[in-house]
Order: C-alpha cells, then sequence, then structure tokens
C-alpha cells in the first residue's frame, strides 16, 4: 500500500492543524494497519501566508507508483494520477484498512 484515504477525520473541518499534523495522522493510520515503514504524506497544499511560501500536494507525494490497500494500481505516475483517466474511482478508493470509503470522493 503506498496511497489511501484516512478512515479517520482529524482536524475541524478543512483545518488539519498545519501539514505536520496531517503528515503524522497518515503515518499513524498506516502504522496501525502495518504499514510504518513509509514515510508518509497527506495529499494537501498550503497558499502562500506571512512571508510564507506556498506548498503543493503534487510536490509532497513522491513520483509514484501508488497502490491502494488490495493491491490496485491507483497510478503510476504523477502524470497518471493527474492525468484524464486515473484509476482513483469509487471502487479504488480505498482507506488504509482496504475498505471503500463511503460517500462522494470524485
Amino acid at each position: 500500500m503506498t496511497f489511501f484515504i484516512t478512515s479517520e477525520r482529524t482536524g475541524s473541518g478543512g483545518d488539519l492543524n498545519g501539514l505536520a499534523a496531517a503528515d503524522l495522522h497518515c503515518q499513524t493510520l498506516a502504522g496501525r494497519v502495518g504499514s510504518p515503514k513509509k514515510v508518509w504524506r497527506a495529499y494537501l497544499s498550503t497558499v502562500p501566508s506571512a512571508g510564507q511560501t506556498g506548498v503543493n500536494a503534487r510536490d509532497r507525494i513522491g513520483r509514484g507508483p501508488w497502490f491502494n490497500a488490495r493491491g490496485f494500481e491507483i497510478a503510476a505516475s504523477l502524470e497518471a494520477l493527474h492525468g484524464d483517466a486515473p484509476g482513483f474511482t469509487q471502487r479504488t478508493a480505498l482507506d488504509e484498512h482496504g475498505q471503500t470509503v463511503s460517500g462522494s470522493i470524485l
């Protein structure tokens, strides 16, 4: 597994208490299901503010490939992940337990 949608919310709405806290949340969830060795990063961006540069989510997650908890390839590269036909669907968008995520994600 190299890609998952978190099964547990954190923060308040869109406020996840910063990138470091969001990354730690992902790391913790992955560790609970036996995948702690990878460095997990939340797929989040920030906007420039108070003299700090913004961060693009695309630049934080590596180059791929990404596989869900059941071993299905979500995308082989950043280009594929952000292309017209990514492998990211309701059926393949799984949480860290390999469970389908409820609700609309796309």
